[in-house]
Formats: structure tokens, C-alpha cells, sequence
């Protein structure tokens, strides 16, 4: 027989690994952040038309906010399993 007053201990979530992953989600979203800076600032320099052209830092950009996704993903699961 099991007993009735006794919650089982496996459903509930650790605290520990939910703040670790919120911690790490922060981290990713780092480099989105400092992409789009770049770009207003580069956007806004002289001759911005021939750097915003260049596919090397289309392409960093592009890996950049793909992290960064990845990293707001992460706080999203996070936030979602401390609650």
C-alpha cells in the first residue's frame, strides 16, 4: 500500500539546475546583443554601405543571433521550469 500523505519527491523540480540555466541562457544572449550594437554602430560610420556588404560579417551576424535565439530559448525553458 503507499501511503497517501507522502508527495513524491521526483516530480519536483531542482532549483539549482533551473538558476544554471538561466545563468547560461544570460551568457548566450550576449553576443546578440553586442551584433546589434555593431551593426547600429557600423550603420552609422562613414562609408557603412561597403562594410554592412561584406558576407563575413553577414555571416557572423547571422551565427551571432542564432545564439542568441538559442541563449532566449534557454531562459525561456528556465523561467518556465522554476516556476
Amino acid at each position: 500500500m503507499s501511503d497517501p500523505y507522502r508527495t513524491p519527491q521526483a516530480d519536483l523540480p531542482s532549483g539549482c539546475l533551473g538558476i544554471f540555466l538561466l545563468v547560461i541562457g544570460i551568457i548566450l544572449l550576449i553576443p546578440g546583443v553586442c551584433s546589434v550594437l555593431f551593426i547600429i554602430g557600423t550603420a552609422s560610420g562613414p562609408r557603412s554601405f561597403f562594410r554592412l556588404n561584406d558576407p563575413g560579417l553577414i555571416l557572423l551576424w547571422v551565427f551571432c543571433f542564432a545564439v542568441a535565439v538559442g541563449g532566449a530559448a534557454l531562459v525561456r525553458h528556465a523561467l518556465r521550469r522554476l516556476r
